[in-house]
């Protein structure tokens, strides 16, 4: 299966997405689109991306496309801190070109991690929630 599975958890204003097979830029944008929808996503103020064991289909025009989206598009109010898990170099790149072309958007952090504690500790979240959810959006 390619594309995103996530879950919107309110009473930690978090979203955490996980990415299935091939991702290509519009599936981002889709998968976003789709949430910036969402009437519970509105006030989330943490958002992790786990891209462990996915292929980015990425050029620099689609991450550059991406961090525009996220400018122009996100109706979100708050300061929103997201942490991108990685687990191989190339993804790991991918994301750091990610988070430097989005440290121009307003009220907007990204953070490049590649374990589950520091992901955690970025977003000041309980470890234990993450890796239940992140198991439960693998089924």
């Amino acid at each position: 299966m390619n594309g995103f599975t996530y879950k919107i958890i309110p009473e930690f204003k978090l979203v955490i997405e996980k990415g299935n097979g091939e991702i290509r830029q519009a599936d981002f944008i889709e998968m976003l689109g789709g949430l910036y929808q969402m009437d519970e996503y509105v006030g989330t103020t943490r958002v992790l991306t786990d891209f462990r064991g996915v292929e980015l289909i990425y050029s620099m025009n689609d991450i550059d496309a991406i961090a525009s989206f996220i400018r122009n598009s996100s109706n979100n109010p708050n300061m929103v801190y997201h942490v991108v898990l990685t687990d191989v170099p190339s993804l790991t790149a991918v994301s750091m070109l990610f988070q430097e072309a989005s440290k121009d958007i307003p009220d907007y952090s990204c953070m490049v991690c590649s374990t589950e504690s520091g992901a955690a500790n970025f977003l000041g979240i309980d470890e234990g929630l993450l890796s239940d959810t992140l198991c439960s959006l693998k089924r």
